[in-house]
């Protein structure tokens, strides 16, 4: 089984447990908090997405062994490139992901969103890295990138 197969798993526990429908956009001057609506957006891989409507989300990962001495604990570098061409809604729907997925070691429900058939059981998940990208002059989307570190052993 390839490890590749651990980010579908992260995907569908984000597309089945992330607040679409209400997702916080932050806080206004007047003090109040504001909530922006988002439809579920499509997960692609990196090779592309041609005509897509925004708001979607492309991935890709990079797998690696930890430690030769740890053969059996895996880490998958997850990137997703959430493009929008909406700002508030772009920043909500990346910051929905940070707040999920960024938990090191405190990953209960992390662990219990994962689909009960999965290969895997994650050990710990952290933001790497997110930097946001100027707009697309040939699209007009804007773009954030989050780097996450999943280290997982197979079961």
């Amino acid at each position: 089984m390839a490890n590749s197969e651990l980010i579908y798993d992260i995907i569908e526990a984000l597309q089945d447990n992330l607040p679409w429908s209400q997702m916080y956009q932050g806080v206004t001057l007047s003090g109040g908090t504001t909530f922006v609506t988002v439809p579920l957006p499509e997960f692609i891989p990196i090779t592309g997405y041609d005509d897509t409507v925004a708001p979607f989300i492309l991935y890709s990962f990079i797998s690696r062994m930890e430690d030769i001495e740890r053969y059996y604990i895996s880490v998958d570098n997850l990137r997703f490139y959430v493009y929008d061409n909406n700002i508030d809604r772009m920043w909500a729907v990346s910051r929905a992901i940070r707040n999920y997925l960024n938990v090191g070691d405190d990953i209960e429900t992390l662990k219990g969103d994962i689909p009960s058939d999965s290969q895997f059981r994650v050990l710990n998940s952290a933001l790497v890295s997110a930097l946001s990208l100027p707009p697309i002059e040939r699209d007009g989307f804007v773009c954030t990138v989050n780097e996450f570190k999943v280290k997982y052993v197979l079961l």
